[in-house]
């Protein structure tokens, strides 16, 4: 978290002496929350950053304290090291194929995805018996950590204004590392004392499910719906008579 502070911190000094240049004149304050009005432009990236505080709080949880559950079923060392092993591996293609996906699904389609990998990670991680079933779940991992990011990276830099694209994606870092990876920390750690690993991973599903329904809500073109089903309404109608009723 203060590693990130102190990036965001240094890049909106860059942002300061960008906007200057281009609005002389302005005092100090009103530079600033003209900075921070270029890099957040509307309540549909906040709603990003939000998703983006989720995700970073599910992989913290999905990653770290899975560890720890597989301790208490008795895994073995080994396991735990395959476990973050297949992990790793799993990222590799959708890295390598993380472009082509944004290109022909867009960014937000990816994000989409992750967050149902989230979701779907998390409810099969809470039934675990056998600790060494947790492999073929690692696989996930691939669209839940490297999906997130790279979609996250690529949002980024489509709503920051030309020439302050590392400013935007330093945000996003910090909404995705420092505040949800602490609050995955915290949050998590609180749930897996109090309730237990399998009630926690079950409540991180029902908040990846319900912040994907959210972030799909927002992605709608709720005008284009609306102009689609009137006409549709309109072709269904019967034919009005030419002529006028005596």
């Amino acid at each position: 978290v203060v590693v990130s502070s102190i990036v965001l911190s240094m890049d909106f000094t860059i942002i300061h002496d960008d906007v200057d240049t281009l609005l002389e004149g302005e005092e100090d304050g009103t530079s600033f929350w003209h900075s921070v009005a270029l890099l957040i432009p509307s309540w549909s990236y906040v709603c990003f950053l939000f998703v983006a505080i989720v995700a970073g709080f599910g992989a913290t949880s999905l990653q770290s304290l899975l560890l720890m559950f597989l301790s208490d079923l008795g895994a073995p060392d080994v396991l735990e090291g395959l476990t973050l092993s297949v992990a790793t591996i799993s990222e590799l293609p959708v890295f390598w194929a993380s472009g082509t996906l944004i290109n022909k699904y867009g960014a937000s389609s990816l994000l989409c995805a992750s967050m149902a990998a989230f979701t779907v990670r998390a409810v099969f991680v809470s039934f675990l018996t056998n600790p060494w079933m947790v492999l073929p779940l690692q696989l996930l991992h691939g669209f839940t950590f490297a999906g997130a990011w790279t979609a996250g990276v690529a949002l980024a830099k489509e709503n920051s204004p030309v020439g302050l694209e590392t400013s935007g994606q330093s945000i996003f870092s910090l909404a995705y590392n420092g505040v949800g990876g602490l609050a995955g920390s915290i949050v998590g750690g609180q749930l897996y004392d109090i309730l237990g690993p399998r009630e926690m991973y079950r409540i991180k599903a029902l908040v990846f499910a319900v912040t994907l329904l959210f972030y799909l809500i927002t992605l709608a073109d709720w005008g284009r719906l609306k102009h689609l089903r009137c006409c549709k309404h309109r072709d269904q109608a019967p034919h009005a008579s030419g002529y006028h009723r005596i």
